[in-house]
């Protein structure tokens, strides 16, 4: 019985540290491709406005700025799968970004809390046909005002791929 529970806390542990490889090369993909210059060390909470499962399928499919465009989440996800981001949803996620888990490749980036371009810890999750899928919010500055967007990407290799953004408040 104890090295049944051993087995379970080391592949619990294995699990855990795969997760968050995975959320820091989504974060690590985001800014080297992200043209500024700053970000803001705490990660944005979306937990105000954003708690359940709908509430994002609800974003994805509803762009203010363009209600032409959609994403149908449903597609990606199992009832099972749904189940389990809402449980991702009510786990404490760290609140500031582990500055060494930023690759080099982003180096020249200055990280502080005055910056206005600002990104949520990433929530993982496994969809149908065992693809695993990124969402996260940036909140962005613009010349005169800023907002804010959802964005879900697909792992595809090593290479995370952006398939959808929809803005979800302009301020």
């Amino acid at each position: 019985m104890h090295k049944a529970l051993v087995v379970i806390s080391f592949l619990f542990l294995l699990i855990a540290t795969q997760l968050n490889d995975l959320e820091y090369d989504l974060i690590n993909q985001i800014l080297k491709s992200n043209q500024t210059v700053s970000l803001n060390e705490q990660f944005f909470s979306y937990k105000e406005k954003f708690q359940t499962y709908g509430e994002f399928s609800l974003a994805f499919s509803n762009d203010l700025l363009d209600p032409q465009k959609f994403f149908d989440l449903d597609s990606v996800f199992s009832n099972q799968q749904k189940k389990e981001f809402d449980e991702k949803l009510k786990i404490e996620k760290s609140t500031k970004i582990d500055l060494r888990k930023i690759s080099s490749s982003s180096e020249g980036k200055i990280f502080d809390k005055k910056s206005k371009f600002q990104i949520s810890y990433p929530i993982i999750q496994k969809g149908v046909g065992d693809k695993l899928y990124g969402i996260i919010f940036e909140n962005f500055p613009s010349f005169e005002s800023g907002g804010r967007s959802v964005k879900i990407y697909r792992l595809d290799g090593k290479k995370w791929t952006l398939l959808h953004e929809s803005i979800v408040s302009i301020s």
